[in-house]
């Protein structure tokens, strides 16, 4: 999943609609977004987080699968250079 765009930004739009329809508050009700390490280079991993925060996102999941990554260490590491790119 890429950054957020305007199809992205309107189903986030639909999504709080049909929580406030369910009578739930729509900030009670998290969103998870993807970045997917194989399509986004680690220079524009932080751009493509604070996009999503900035939509909504609540949540955000790191998928090191078809980003060539040749080992369970690889994607081990890969993971911990995220985790040091976020500064946690």
């Amino acid at each position: 999943m890429g950054p957020p765009d305007d199809r992205m930004s309107e189903a986030v739009k639909r999504l709080r609609g049909y929580i406030e329809e369910a009578g739930r508050v729509p900030e009670s009700v998290g969103i998870e977004a993807r970045l997917d390490v194989g399509r986004v280079p680690p220079e524009e991993w932080i751009a493509q987080i604070e996009a999503w925060r900035s939509l909504g996102a609540t949540h955000i999941s790191v998928n090191t699968m078809n980003a060539g990554l040749r080992s369970p260490q690889e994607h081990v590491e890969t993971i911990g250079r995220y985790k040091e790119v976020l500064g946690e």
